[in-house]
């Protein structure tokens, strides 16, 4: 593991709000503000509803550190962490409902960001519910 720091953002307790946004194109020089208009453009985009009703106010939003890799081409994926949990239920509802979300015309994908435990615990169970 190369990034100490990093894996108690990620590996966060339950409840807390976090939310994973992939395919977003990185820019030059991307900062905290630039990350921030960019989850905007996306919610008034996608949610004009939620834009106006809904005062998203962060905790922290940044991408996920670089790994290399010569095969691939795809743009870091963007975590949010917003100060209550009942914003990114609204926007991941939202998301759900209406399908495919997109940013500038091109699709992205919306997640919530849960712990690789978790992600193991719901791979053991799919053979149960299927």
């Amino acid at each position: 593991r190369v990034f100490s720091s990093w894996d108690s953002f990620s590996s966060s307790p339950s409840g807390t709000p976090i939310k994973r946004r992939l395919g977003v194109p990185e820019g030059d020089e991307e900062n905290e503000s630039k990350l921030e208009n960019t989850l905007q453009d996306i919610i008034q985009e996608n949610f004009p509803h939620l834009a106006r009703q809904a005062n998203t106010q962060l905790q922290e939003i940044q991408r996920t550190p670089q790994r290399f890799s010569a095969r691939r081409a795809t743009p870091r994926h963007i975590i949010v962490r917003f100060n209550r949990v009942e914003i990114k239920e609204r926007i991941l509802r939202a998301a759900r409902e209406k399908g495919q979300v997109t940013h500038k015309g091109k699709p992205i994908r919306l997640t919530a960001d849960l712990s690789a435990e978790t992600l193991q615990a719901r791979r053991e169970w799919r053979p149960i519910f299927n």
